[in-house]
């Protein structure tokens, strides 16, 4: 049976180069290769493991049969009875030479995941947004960069959303165009720079998106007349998983396309400054992972419990004590509404009834609590009712937390921002 014209193989190459790389002094020919789905594979006719043992190589280079140079990090090799060869980045460069000294350098991104507009059948593959830009930007080595990035769909956006939505098969959907200047070294560097870069701004999006983007290529061209001639420069790398990776419309916070930008440029500079301190990235790893739909209510659950209970510990600068005093904490400093999300037949008001705050053995803010101990520990009788309303309570809760911390109420213009305001929309 013919696959729907929905769907993009996530097996597909989209970028690949011949060539010889050397480890431990055994030269070796290979295919590398970059997929749809941002795997990057290196294959190779070498047949015989005479010469090689089973490591991993910090650094191997070698040469593309152009004479590009290649630098392969991290690369697995298995020595058996075969040779498989697994590597983590690869690095071509047909400009080694060149030393970039601050001026202004363009690169292309390709991105798996990310959702350009919710309603795709209108895309247009002209249809740029300016995503983010910033000045004066701290690039580390005593750089300071100025930087902007913008978003383009690839031609067949629609069909490439619609493969990932009903088929689960995460590909590329966008391109990331960045000029960066300020930046001083090779454009190792600058793409180096640029990759940490793309990372962070993917992680913060993914609480608007619903799901973690990724980017699998990086390329530069100091000549960006022609995009089909030859990068300068190429970083391609390795997608170990994707959670969240459904585009799943209803997941998105946004429906126009540019509240994007304006929420990254408001949020970015408090995201960068507390990524750390708070461990943001696991917990909207954990956050976009229970959007999944195709989990079951009870895991999707135990994210979001981890997710909130990871905020309140790195977001109380005291020792929080117990579960419930670390949730109270938590909602209470950061100032958000929740008495409307207690649900009428989640776990808390099911066993206890109305009169939740008038009891001393009762932390409200913790209205999932026997949802939780239920998924967790086991043992409790809470129905799956019970436990999806908490659930549906939780996620709101959540995403009003992290709108408060990341916007710190700045919330105007964002009408997804709005839309978590209380009104009575879960407790029913």
């Amino acid at each position: 049976m013919e696959p729907s014209r929905d769907f993009v193989d996530n097996h597909a190459t989209v970028f690949s180069r011949k060539a010889e790389i050397q480890v431990d002094g055994v030269d070796i020919p290979v295919k590398i290769g970059s997929t749809e789905g941002g795997q990057l594979h290196m294959e190779t006719n070498r047949i015989s493991p005479e010469g090689l043992s089973t490591q991993i190589y910090p650094e191997v280079t070698g040469r593309t049969e152009s004479g590009e140079r290649i630098v392969v990090t991290d690369l697995f090799v298995f020595a058996d009875e075969f040779v498989s060869l697994n590597p983590s980045i690869v690095e071509i460069c047909n400009s080694e030479d060149r030393v970039v000294e601050g001026e202004e350098v363009y690169l292309t991104a390709d991105v798996l995941g990310f959702q350009h507009q919710s309603r795709t059948q209108f895309s247009d593959p002209d249809d740029r947004v300016d995503l983010i830009e910033r000045t004066d930007w701290r690039a580390g080595s005593g750089n300071t960069a100025d930087w902007s990035i913008s978003v383009r769909p690839l031609p067949d956006y629609p069909t490439r959303v619609n493969s990932i939505q009903n088929y689960q098969n995460l590909v590329r959907t966008v391109q990331f165009d960045v000029s960066i200047s300020g930046i001083y070294g090779g454009l190792d560097r600058a793409a180096t720079v640029t990759d940490g870069l793309l990372s962070e701004i993917t992680w913060l999006s993914s609480f608007v998106q619903g799901t973690l983007p990724s980017h699998s290529k990086i390329e530069i061209r100091e000549d960006t007349s022609d995009p089909e001639d030859q990068p300068d420069y190429v970083r391609l790398r390795t997608l170990h998983g994707n959670v969240g990776g459904c585009c799943k419309t209803g997941n998105l916070l946004f429906t126009v396309k540019q509240e994007q930008s304006v929420f990254l440029d408001r949020a970015y500079d408090t995201f960068q400054e507390k990524q750390d301190s708070l461990e943001l990235r696991k917990i909207l790893g954990f956050y976009a992972d229970s959007l999944d739909p195709n989990r079951p209510v009870d895991i999707k659950l135990a994210n979001l419990c981890i997710a909130a209970e990871m905020l309140a510990d790195r977001y109380l600068e005291e020792d929080p004590g117990a579960t419930a005093d670390m949730i109270s904490g938590l909602v209470d400093g950061v100032g958000v509404e929740y008495q409307d999300l207690i649900p009428d037949k989640g776990s808390l008001k099911t066993q206890y009834g109305d009169d939740i705050y008038e009891r001393d053995d009762i932390t409200p803010e913790y209205f999932w609590c026997r949802a939780r101990n239920h998924v967790i520990h086991g043992g409790s009788s809470v129905t799956t009712t019970e436990i999806s309303r908490d659930y549906n309570a939780l996620l709101i809760l959540l995403q009003r937390i992290l709108r408060e911390i990341l916007l710190e109420g700045n919330t105007e213009s964002l009408l997804g921002m709005s839309d978590l305001e209380p009104n009575n929309f879960v407790s029913l």
